[in-house]
């Protein structure tokens, strides 16, 4: 079963169920369901979109919360960026698990796949950044050219 830890150390476990999915769908709008099909980039959305994929975490880990006594704002602010990240892989890896065994693998290669294509999106902005002449954009400001001497201008 999948599962994240807080900033506090607690333990969630995250695993979907039929009644979770419909849950989750209600609250926010995301057919976790959808998500994987053939030319959908619903994954790829959900991904870069933080505050979606936490209102989605919310509610898959409502029933572990209530369990626990802690709510929504207890929750919130147990999670830093990196646990926020974990129990966002924790929740992806509980709806590949969700679907029939036979569909796993084929879902996780487009998970994997996924999580690759953002990992390349992010190397490349940042050598984008790092790329940047500084002072020639500071001098360009100062002078009110609109003509900047970084990459692809």
């Amino acid at each position: 079963m999948a599962e994240f830890m807080d900033t506090t150390k607690r333990r969630w476990p995250v695993a979907l169920t039929v009644g979770d999915i419909r849950r989750i769908r209600t609250a926010t709008g995301v057919d976790l369901l959808s998500l994987f099909d053939e030319k959908s980039t619903a994954l790829m959305e959900l991904q870069t979109d933080l505050q979606l994929l936490l209102d989605v975490l919310f509610e898959a880990t409502r029933k572990a919360r209530e369990a626990k006594g802690v709510d929504d704002e207890e929750f919130a602010d147990s999670l830093d960026a990196d646990c926020a990240e974990s129990a966002v892989n924790a929740l992806l890896e509980a709806l590949v698990d969700f679907f029939p065994s036979a569909r796993r693998a084929a879902l996780r290669a487009a998970l994997a796949a996924s999580n690759r294509a953002i990992e390349t999106a992010c190397k490349t902005a940042t050598k984008q950044i790092e790329a940047l002449d500084v002072e020639a954009i500071i001098s360009a400001a100062k002078s009110g050219s609109e003509s900047m001497n970084a990459p692809g201008s």
